[in-house]
């Protein structure tokens, strides 16, 4: 790659993590914008993660690795993902990114109603996952995820993210163009391609219930969750210890911790606004929690932060 490629890639990838929609924090950004805009598609570089912030959206989301290597955990399963690889996932799928600060993963999410009807024709080799995938995607029965080399999409990805950032007269349009380009180089060539199991219609109370309690962390409780969704509260108990491996309680607490850590990092308010946001009317107990759960107090985990950013440039 030539030197003044090099920089054009540098400061894109600059560009695209400093897109900015007016939201107050990167990991709420995402899910209003795709549900809120008019386009049918949205690019954005994944936020850092250092813990395990398991989330779901209820539109398509595409992993890019442009740079680096990530592990995308996938409802248990773990999937080490380097530089080229795609990873597609369902709506629905809980799942959580880590990738450190020196490495670029590009998100690209898409309507639900758009991904169907731009590629409900569409065929591939054979039985190949992305086909495979894209032939269920939206039934009652379908696949959670497909990954596999991807190094032939990456003039793709890269316009993708040009588009987004410099807006320019029918990005809209373009970005749909690339992601269909996209997509059809999948379902000729899909290097060392990889599909999950299968979900039924079954299991989908859990990620429901998950989903719900994700959107109403703030004032979900055992009893609400009982009334909504019909069960008592000592079977949904059952279930969460069943299907996750963790109580309701501490689930809920996870949630929580992670959605205040987002706010930290990504917003400038105060730590007893935060703590009222994510559902606590007492800041001390807030505090304690927190410290519990990171190994610093709200206050440090935000110095600590704000410190690893500038130390990047």
């Amino acid at each position: 790659m030539k030197v003044s490629e090099e920089k054009r890639i540098k400061k894109l990838l600059q560009d695209i993590g400093n897109v900015e929609y007016n939201d107050n924090s990167k990991i709420e950004r995402m899910s209003k914008y795709v549900k809120d805009t008019n386009k049918n598609l949205f690019v954005c570089l994944h936020p850092p993660a250092v813990v395990h912030y398991y989330h779901t959206h209820d539109f398509f989301e595409i992993n890019y690795v442009y740079e680096g290597d990530c592990i995308n955990i996938i409802e248990g399963e773990n999937l080490h993902m380097k530089t080229g690889d795609f990873l597609m996932l369902h709506p629905g799928t809980f799942h959580t990114v880590y990738a450190d600060s020196q490495s670029k993963v590009v998100n690209i999410l898409v309507k639900p109603a758009f991904f169907q009807q731009a590629f409900s024709t569409v065929q591939g080799n054979g039985e190949s996952p992305p086909a495979l995938f894209i032939n269920k995607a939206g039934n009652n029965s379908y696949y959670k995820y497909f990954m596999c080399g991807a190094e032939v999409v990456r003039e793709e990805v890269t316009g993708l993210m040009e588009e987004e950032v410099e807006n320019r007269v029918n990005s809209n349009i373009m970005q749909q163009a690339l992601l269909s380009v996209l997509i059809c180089k999948l379902l000729r060539t899909a290097e060392g391609a990889v599909i999950s199991a299968m979900r039924c219609a079954s299991s989908d109370l859990m990620i429901d219930m998950l989903l719900y309690m994700y959107n109403e962390h703030n004032s979900v409780t055992l009893s609400r969750m009982s009334e909504k969704f019909g069960y008592s509260k000592a079977h949904i108990c059952r279930m969460f210890s069943k299907q996750t491996g963790k109580s309701f309680g501490s689930t809920l607490t996870e949630i929580k911790m992670e959605k205040a850590a987002a706010y930290l990092k990504d917003t400038k308010l105060k730590v007893y606004e935060i703590a009222q946001l994510v559902g606590y009317e007492s800041n001390e107990y807030f505090h304690r929690l927190f410290k519990s759960y990171f190994g610093a107090t709200p206050y440090r985990f935000r110095e600590l932060f704000s410190l690893q950013q500038k130390n990047k440039f």
